[in-house]
C-alpha cells in the first residue's frame, strides 16, 4: 500500500517548473560561482542531541515546541510501531534525526519526526504497553513506569538528534511557510530517492 509521503513527493516532483521557465543560466565557471555566492536562499541550521526525558518535557510544556503545526499530517503509528522505536532506542540503533523549524527565537515547530516524538512522549507518559518486540521480547506488556530500573535508566540516557533550521535562514521568499515547505519537500524527496537507487 503506497504511503501518503510517496504521494506528496510525487506531487512535489510533478509540480517542479519546466526548465523553459528558468532564467538564463550562467555559462562560465566564474558566472556560476558568482550566482552561487549571491544565491538568496540558504539554510542555516544547527544540530542538537536531546535525551529522551528532555524531549518528553519539551512536548509536555507546549511552550517551546509545537508538535502539531498545521502542515503536519495526523498521528497514525500503531502501538507496535511505537514499541519498535522504543526497542531501537534501547538497543542503541541509530534513529534518523528529527527536523525543527525555529518559528521565533527559541520557539520551534516540528517539520519532520512528529510520529517518533509522539511515540517517545506517549511511552514516557505510560500511554501504551510495549508490544511486538523481538530482541527485547521479555519486556513486552510493560509500560515505562513498570520497566525494571536498569532498563528505565538505559532509556533515560538514550538520545535523539534534531536538526534545527534557525531563523537566520537566508531567503528572498517572503512567506515563511514556503521556506518550510521547500525544506520539508527536500527532506522527503531525498528519502524517496534513497529507495529508488
Amino acid at each position: 500500500m503506497p504511503d501518503v509521503q510517496d504521494d506528496i513527493v510525487e506531487q512535489v516532483i510533478d509540480e517542479q517548473p519546466e526548465t523553459a521557465t528558468e532564467p538564463q543560466s550562467p555559462r562560465t565557471d566564474n558566472e556560476i560561482e558568482n550566482a552561487y555566492s549571491n544565491l538568496s536562499f540558504r539554510v542555516i541550521y544547527q544540530t542538537n542531541n536531546f535525551f529522551l526525558p528532555q524531549i518528553k518535557d519539551l512536548i509536555t510544556g507546549k511552550e517551546v515546541l509545537n508538535l502539531r503545526p498545521e502542515y503536519q499530517r495526523r498521528l497514525r503509528w500503531s502501538p507496535k510501531k511505537k514499541s519498535l522505536l522504543i526497542e531501537s532506542l534501547l538497543l542503541n540503533i541509530p534513529v534518523p534525526p528529527v527536523f525543527f523549524f525555529e518559528s521565533e527565537l527559541a520557539r520551534y515547530e516540528v517539520m519532520d519526526g512528529q510520529q517518533r516524538l509522539n511515540a517517545i512522549h506517549d511511552f514516557f507518559e505510560n500511554n501504551f504497553s510495549l508490544t511486538g518486540l523481538e530482541k527485547l521480547y521479555f519486556i513486552n506488556g510493560r509500560r515505562y513506569n513498570k520497566l525494571p530500573p536498569k532498563i528505565r535508566r538505559g532509556l533515560d540516557r538514550a538520545s535523539l538528534s534534531a536538526i534545527v533550521l534557525l531563523q537566520e535562514t537566508k531567503s528572498d521568499i517572503t512567506d515563511p511557510f514556503l521556506v518550510r515547505r521547500y525544506v520539508f519537500e527536500g527532506i522527503h524527496i531525498l528519502d524517496v530517492r534513497r529507495y529508488l537507487v
